[in-house]
């Protein structure tokens, strides 16, 4: 009997501990000397004075690090009613700060946010909110902005009095999936081969500026994780600064503009802001671009209007939890 006893006791002696290895738990980033230790740190680091402290009575600042696998503070942000002055002085701080033992997740070492909002009355910090990014995904949709350069030609009867040109572009609106619906604007100057045949109100010849606006739509063709090809048609209208009439208006030239954009963006970064309230991503994409426009209109300004150039597109998702 005692023989049975003693197996049965040494059966979960070795069982007990083998369940207990078994993590399936969610431990949060911690700071290697506690949280008065960060407070103390951030204090020395940023040189806080007894003044600075003074000013900062009955307020309070959140303190939002991003804390990688291996514990090192990648990025911070401090969000609150203080000086520029301080407010980089702490954020300054926060990347000397010493190594956190990172989050864990089912025993493995994950990627979270650490969030402290610190209060002035006694220096101390108050509630910590951490978040696993790992465990959110992006939002369907989002925003988008452009900017680039460009140069180019024209053909047709522009052509006649416009020659090579060049300009710039600007370019917002909403993204999902792999679509995106833009407002377009650009802005140039063209060499002169002739002059316009003006009518006879125009007192004067104006500059050689002209632009183009409208509405497009694009789509995104993926190659691979960090690029992709996308189409874009729009349209819209032009303008042409011809000259300058008796009444001290400006005299355009202008009409219906059709175009289409062929381009390659390649994504060149990507980097997370985490707030007490929310969490973005912001992509960053370089893209070589190709467009040709169709302008109609008055009969001196007809024609093709073609560029190439390259462009500057941020995209901006916010993330929800999976």
């Amino acid at each position: 009997m005692k023989l049975v006893f003693a197996s049965v006791f040494l059966f979960f002696a070795n069982a007990v501990p083998t369940v207990a290895q078994i993590d399936t738990s969610f431990c949060l980033a911690q700071y290697p000397t506690g949280k008065e230790g960060l407070v103390r740190d951030i204090e020395a680091f940023s040189k806080m004075t007894e003044v600075d402290k003074e000013h900062l009575e009955g307020k309070e600042l959140q303190i939002t690090l991003l804390i990688s696998k291996a514990g090192l503070v990648k990025e911070g942000y401090v969000i609150g009613d203080i000086s520029a002055d301080l407010k980089q002085r702490l954020e300054y701080s926060i990347k000397k700060l010493h190594d956190f033992i990172p989050a864990r997740s089912e025993g493995k070492y994950v990627e979270s946010t650490y969030h402290t909002v610190l209060s002035f009355n006694n220096f101390f910090p108050q509630p910590i909110l951490v978040r696993d990014l790992s465990k959110y995904v992006e939002r369907s949709g989002g925003w988008s902005l452009e900017l680039g350069s460009y140069i180019g030609n024209f053909r047709g009867n522009i052509s006649e009095v416009y020659g090579l040109n060049g300009g710039m572009n600007l370019s917002a609106g909403v993204v999902f999936d792999n679509n995106l619906i833009n407002f377009d604007f650009g802005i140039g100057g063209a060499q002169k081969k002739e002059n316009f045949v003006l009518p006879d109100n125009v007192v004067a010849e104006s500059n050689d500026a002209h632009f183009y606006y409208g509405m497009s739509y694009s789509r995104f063709f993926t190659m691979n994780k960090n690029q992709s090809v996308r189409t874009k048609i729009g349209v819209g209208g032009y303008a042409i600064n011809a000259g300058l009439i008796s009444e001290g208006n400006l005299f355009r030239l202008g009409g219906f503009d059709t175009y289409g954009e062929l381009s390659y963006a390649i994504k060149v970064g990507q980097s997370t802001s985490v707030s007490y309230f929310n969490i973005s991503r912001f992509k960053h994409y370089i893209a070589p671009f190709v467009q040709l426009h169709k302008w109609m209109g008055d009969d001196q300004s007809k024609g093709l209007f073609y560029n190439l150039g390259i462009k500057y597109s941020l995209e901006i998702f916010g993330m929800n939890p999976e």
